[in-house]
């Protein structure tokens, strides 16, 4: 195979009349070439819209992951919590981890993650309840 450099292109004649000598079967509408027609409105592409639109509602990509590993973590908290009760041991650090996640949620736009995160939210919510009661009944007596 040959490569070849740059070629030149021909010299330019002048600009041409629209009506002048145009190749055979090649002719312009009088009407066209002297009327403008009105052109269409211009229209943003609907790509860019859904990305101003997210960018709009702070949208992050990376939201989805981070509440799925977070959701993760709190049923690991959870178990952890549920074998303290079980060892009799004092459940402090898993009720610190528990307060701790629930303090980062986060809507992720996915109705199914979201539901599903709202189920272990409560649950969590629940067993920090319990630990409360435990904690005011004991300091009560």
């Amino acid at each position: 195979m040959k490569i070849e450099g740059p070629r030149s292109v021909g010299g330019s004649t002048g600009a041409r009349k629209a009506g002048g000598s145009a190749g055979a079967g090649f002719s312009l509408p009088a009407e066209s070439a002297t009327a403008s027609t009105p052109s269409a409105g211009v229209r943003a592409a609907a790509p860019l819209d859904t990305i101003l639109a997210l960018q709009g509602q702070g949208f992050d990509p990376q939201r989805r992951g981070r509440q799925a590993r977070r959701g993760g973590k709190t049923l690991d908290a959870l178990e952890a919590l549920a074998r303290a009760h079980l060892d009799g041991a004092a459940p402090h650090a898993a009720r610190l981890t528990l307060a701790a996640l629930q303090k980062d949620v986060e809507r992720t736009g996915d109705p199914g993650l979201d539901s599903v995160l709202d189920e272990i939210d409560v649950r969590a919510a629940v067993e920090l309840a319990k630990l409360e009661m435990a904690d005011r009944n004991r300091f009560r007596s």
